[in-house]
């Protein structure tokens, strides 16, 4: 889509900023995540189950598939740009943006899900 007026650029302008700022947001949770669960995982990872020790590998293997997906995100918009569509929703960026939402939701989901195991 071709902005036809000043508003209408600032708006997707403003719409890629936003798009930006969300995936560039769940990478840092995600990486902080990482690394604040791996930091302290010695002082609940000698006592949890079996089970937990496998679901928080898992959920940091999601959490790493949900960085790169971000990463695919921010690329794709970059992408975009340079080619002149401008807009947010077409598939790579939606893909992309779509797929890092949901794997850190499992990802979190997985994590809570370590930590509940671990203290009961």
């Amino acid at each position: 889509m071709k902005p036809t007026t000043r508003q209408d650029f600032d708006r997707i302008c403003k719409a890629f900023d936003l798009a930006q700022d969300g995936a560039k947001q769940l990478l840092v949770i995600s990486a902080g995540i990482i690394v604040v669960t791996i930091t302290f995982f010695n002082d609940f990872g000698d006592h949890a189950a079996f089970a937990a020790k496998i679901l928080m590998v898992i959920a940091w293997v999601l959490y790493l598939l949900s960085i790169i997906a971000g990463i695919g995100v921010l690329y794709s918009l970059a992408g975009n740009l340079q080619k002149d569509r401008m807009d947010i929703y077409l598939d790579p960026a939606r893909l992309f943006s779509l797929a890092q939402f949901m794997i850190f939701l499992l990802g979190l989901a997985f994590t809570i899900t370590a930590g509940g195991l671990t203290w009961l």
